[in-house]
């Protein structure tokens, strides 16, 4: 994988953050703030793991 494509999926991976921090803002309107951020934290989770996967394929 060159740069440009790790670039590219930094760029997909951010964006998706970015929706997903939109539809945690509506869902929080409705939930309490201990579920929300037990949310917030599996996510990062998911995209921390999905960044090193992507860094094994380049190697």
């Amino acid at each position: 994988m060159d740069d440009s494509s790790a670039d590219y999926i930094n760029f997909v991976i951010k964006q998706e953050l970015v929706i997903m921090k939109k539809l945690i803002a509506i869902i929080s309107e409705h939930e309490d703030e201990n579920i929300l951020n037990q949310e917030i934290n599996e996510y990062l989770i998911y995209v921390d793991d999905l960044s090193y996967k992507i860094r094994l394929i380049d190697l």
